[in-house]
């Protein structure tokens, strides 16, 4: 099911991010968003909005807010400082199609660093007037650590591999 969260900056309608969500897994395959004139922009703080359930989900595919359990954090794909141009864009990036499973140390570790980095890229108007971003997880056959079953009964894949692929436009030129 494809997705889409946008907001509204001045009499412009943005995307927030958008994503690819199996159902049958209850996991996001991919999410993806920008850096642009607009989502660059810093002008609020991390939400104090607890995690989420997704309102474009079905009911019946909601998986919960809580946490996946043991050793996984709720890791963002799209992060919170990925979205500080709004506090709804902030907010919206709670949701739990959002969410993957990750172990605490590669959350706060290796994967803190990349979107450290993404961040930095994204919001200097020099390396890129806009730079396209799409995150995601591994969540299909050997290349998944093991299943989290949520309240719903749904097994949400623990990827094993996760990835970050971004585009930059800058003066009408293309780089990858």
């Amino acid at each position: 099911v494809f997705i889409q969260h946008s907001t509204a900056v001045g009499r412009d309608s943005v995307m927030t991010f958008c994503l690819e969500y199996d159902t049958q897994k209850c996991h996001s395959r991919w999410v993806a968003f920008r850096f642009d004139g607009h989502t660059r922009n810093k002008t609020v703080s991390r939400s104090d909005d607890p995690f989420t359930d997704d309102p474009k989900v079905p009911s019946s595919l909601k998986i919960g807010s809580r946490g996946f359990g043991g050793i996984y954090n709720r890791g963002h794909l799209c992060a919170s400082a990925d979205r500080l141009y709004s506090k709804e864009a902030n907010e919206q990036t709670f949701y739990m199609t959002n969410m993957s499973p990750q172990i605490g140390s590669f959350n706060q570790g290796y994967w803190i660093t990349l979107e450290d980095f993404v961040q930095t890229k994204g919001r200097d108007a020099n390396f890129a007037d806009t730079l396209y971003v799409c995150k995601g997880g591994t969540i299909d056959g050997n290349k998944i650590l093991e299943y989290v079953t949520r309240s719903n009964g749904c097994k949400v894949p623990v990827p094993k591999y996760y990835f970050m692929a971004l585009l930059r436009v800058k003066n009408g030129t293309y780089s990858s």
